[in-house]
């Protein structure tokens, strides 16, 4: 199997899209000059992150109620809000936090709440009436039409990477934005600017040398410089889903499926729900392996974790429904 098939299999956070080649009358974007510029508009906020980032760290044992006394003297500050929330994602789990932001929503109904809520609703059409909401009441929530961009994405819209290019150069000091741009480009052919977007990296002190390290591995990958990718991911924190299934895409690209079913296997026995290793499994199993029945059991696996927790992998869960026969869900 050739390397374009990984690329587009088992990269992280993959969107199955057409490439579409150059755009006519693509806008120019932003240089790193403006850029930096932007960022320095918005230091304070990015400060106020980085305080809670450290307190949370220096207290383990009460995140959410350190985030919270925070967040109650900057109730604006988006960046916390979305930290806050991812918080509570990976210590109350989504059903909960999915109540919290209702909550939040029906008591002070604005466009960060409304975004808040969006971005854990369950239905894709309450999701994107929410993102609809939060615009009309601040059309300057970037944040919110970047999610609505990627939701389009997730649809098979393939207009979106045009408008991700104005969104990027009418808000240049958007992170998101950026990040986004880098996940969509290369399914465009447009790795130049993939190149673009991980050159704008790192964001924030506290993720840098990770971020940035994931993305020049990922950028290696993608450009078929597996060793380089290979060196990389060993500079990554071991054992977590982001680096293993990063591995497992480098070891299939060098023809080592055994190798990457194996470390998919070990990785699996600690973190049985974890659904991009489970797909990635079915994955190697039906396309590298032939092993099409054990595929099938670990595709059904897969679908039965996304529905457990939310039905969110819209991307996955279309390619797993095509592989198994069973055409478009309504």
């Amino acid at each position: 199997m050739g390397f374009s098939r990984l690329t587009l299999f088992l990269a992280a956070q993959l969107l199955w899209l057409p490439s579409c080649g150059l755009f006519v009358g693509e806008p120019s974007l932003p240089s790193l000059d403006e850029v930096a510029e932007a960022r320095a508009t918005e230091a304070q906020d990015w400060q106020l992150l980085e305080r809670a980032w450290l307190e949370v760290a220096e207290n383990p044992t009460a995140p959410l109620q350190t985030v919270a006394a925070i967040r109650q003297d900057h109730p604006d500050s988006v960046r916390l809000a979305i930290y806050e929330q991812d918080l509570q994602l990976e210590h109350l789990g989504v059903a909960q936090t999915r109540s919290l932001s209702w909550e939040a929503y029906t008591q002070t109904t604005n466009a960060l709440n409304a975004y808040l809520w969006a971005r854990v609703a369950e239905d894709p059409v309450r999701r994107d009436s929410l993102l609809i909401e939060a615009l009309e009441l601040n059309e300057e929530l970037v944040e919110a039409r970047v999610l609505q961009i990627a939701s389009a994405a997730f649809a098979g819209d393939t207009e979106v990477l045009d408008e991700l290019l104005e969104l990027v150069n009418d808000y240049p000091g958007s992170a998101s934005a950026w990040r986004l741009l880098g996940t969509l480009a290369p399914l465009f052919d447009r790795r130049d600017l993939a190149y673009r977007a991980a050159d704008t990296e790192p964001w924030s002190p506290f993720d840098s040398e990770e971020r940035a390290t994931f993305a020049q591995a990922r950028r290696a990958l993608q450009d078929g410089s597996l060793e380089v990718a290979l060196v990389r991911s060993h500079e990554l924190p071991q054992g977590t889903s982001q680096t293993v299934n990063l591995q497992v895409a480098i070891f299939a690209a060098m023809g080592k499926a055994d190798v990457a079913l194996q470390s998919l296997d070990e990785f699996l026995i600690e973190n049985p729900n974890d659904m991009v290793a489970v797909f990635n499994r079915a994955l190697l199993l039906r396309e590298y392996l032939n092993r099409s029945e054990e595929a099938a059991a670990e595709l059904e696996r897969f679908l039965a974790l996304d529905e457990e927790f939310g039905g969110a992998d819209l991307m996955r869960r279309m390619q797993a429904e095509l592989w198994l026969g069973r055409g478009p869900q309504s």
